[in-house]
C-alpha cells in the first residue's frame, strides 16, 4: 500500500505492500541512500515528525558542506570534536554527506584559519591527461572517505576490466592491490 513519505517539503510515496512481504519472509532489507526521517508505521500511518517540514531545530551557527569535504575535516575546520559534530547533526561516521548539505555546528565551533607558507618543497601535483589504463576504465575520488571501524580510504580506486594493463607514471612499488569480485 502507498504511503506518504516526506523528506524536506517533499511528499514521496513507499510501498510497504511489498517491503512487509520480504519482512515477513525473513530477508533483510538494507539501503544505503534511504534516510528515514519519521517514523512510518506498516498501518499506513505515518508520524508527525515524517509530516513537519520543522523536524530539525534551528542552528546557531551552520556549515555548508563542499566537495572534498568529510566529517573529520569539517570538525577539524570548525574546531569541534567529531563526536559533538555528529551528535549536533543526529549523524554517525557512516552518514553520507553532499555538496550543499547544511550542518549544525555545536555551540562551541569557531572556524579555524590554516596560513598557508609563501614558499614550498613540496613538487607540484601533477596532472594526468588520461589515465594510466589500458583501454577503457573508470575512477572515483574517495580519498580520505570514511570506512568501517574508524578506517580512511587511502587510496584511488581505477576501475577496469580484467587483465587490461596498469601504467606506471613514474617508478615506485604498488603498496596495495585488491580486487573485487
Amino acid at each position: 500500500m502507498p504511503i506518504p513519505v516526506y523528506m524536506g517539503t517533499r511528499r514521496h510515496t513507499a510501498d510497504t505492500t511489498r517491503l512487509s512481504h520480504w519482512v515477513r519472509q525473513g530477508v533483510a532489507i538494507v539501503a544505503s541512500v534511504l534516510v528515514v526521517v519519521g517514523v512510518i508505521a506498516f498501518d499506513g500511518s505515518v508520524t508527525a515528525a515524517a509530516r513537519s517540514p520543522e523536524r530539525i531545530p534551528p542552528c546557531a551557527k551552520t556549515y555548508d558542506v563542499v566537495a572534498g569535504d568529510f566529517w573529520v575535516k569539517i570538525a577539524q575546520k570548525t574546531g569541534v570534536s567529531t563526536a559533538a559534530l555528529y551528535a549536533a547533526n543526529g549523524a554517525s561516521a557512516t552518514t553520507p554527506l553532499f555538496p550543499g548539505n547544511r550542518l549544525c555546528l555545536p555551540e562551541a565551533a569557531t572556524p579555524t584559519t590554516t596560513l598557508v607558507p609563501t614558499t614550498s618543497t613540496v613538487p607540484p601535483v601533477v596532472q594526468l591527461a588520461a589515465f594510466p589504463v589500458q583501454g577503457p576504465c573508470w575512477f572515483t575520488d574517495t580519498w580520505l572517505a570514511p570506512r568501517g571501524a574508524g578506517r580512511l580510504h587511502e587510496g584511488v580506486d581505477l576501475m577496469a576490466k580484467a587483465g587490461l594493463y596498469v601504467y606506471a607514471a613514474q617508478d615506485g612499488t604498488l603498496s596495495k592491490q585488491t580486487l573485487d569480485r
